[in-house]
């Protein structure tokens, strides 16, 4: 970790053994989130600016972590049921304050990467760029449970993607066009 001058503030440091699969710090660097992979078992983890536990949300596997501006919420996407989900946590009690419907396209969930001033979540869908209205969580009704007979998941192929610098370019354009052209709030 380095401090704002680019100097070493500590070296590496692990909240607990386990493989990390997303990180995230909210915009003044006072709070960290980390999904850790421990035993087949997945948690979003709220660490402090001394990376010290604060609090932990089970999952089933959060593909990405993403704080709101002000810092109190950490948007965590992650599968539900056949589909998936932003959940909202309060960043002081890590409780589920609601969550937000993703459409996956062609079986590839939303990625998130970023969020906008009026809570619209930005990320990667499918080799594009995708918008979710984060203004407004809902409590979404408990998924379906499967039928054994049934994959739990379908494996659907996946065209090769842009990625890099590629990609960060295509979500710094899509962050400014959203800026420039804010789409009404749907009824």
């Amino acid at each position: 970790m380095f401090d704002p001058s680019g100097n070493l503030a500590a070296g590496p440091v692990a909240p607990m053994s386990g493989a990390i699969s997303a990180a995230a710090a909210n915009p003044n660097g006072t709070l960290f989130a980390v999904a850790i992979v421990v035993g087949g078992a997945t948690q979003a983890l709220l660490l402090d600016a001394n990376l010290n536990l604060l609090g932990s949300y089970s999952s089933l596997g959060p593909a990405g972590l993403v704080f709101s501006r002000d810092g109190q919420s950490l948007y965590v996407d992650e599968p539900y049921g056949n589909s998936s989900v932003v959940s909202v946590l309060s960043t002081s009690t890590m409780q589920s304050v609601g969550q937000i419907p993703d459409i996956p396209i062609q079986g590839v969930p939303t990625s998130i990467q970023e969020v906008g001033e009026s809570s619209n979540l930005i990320g990667l869908n499918n080799c594009g760029v995708a918008f979710l209205d984060g203004s407004k969580p809902v409590t979404l009704p408990q998924p379906a449970a499967q039928p054994s007979r049934f994959p739990a998941q379908i494996s659907v192929p996946v065209r090769k993607c842009a990625s890099g610098p590629a990609v960060q370019s295509m979500l710094r354009r899509a962050v400014d066009l959203k800026s420039r052209f804010p789409h009404p709030p749907m009824r």
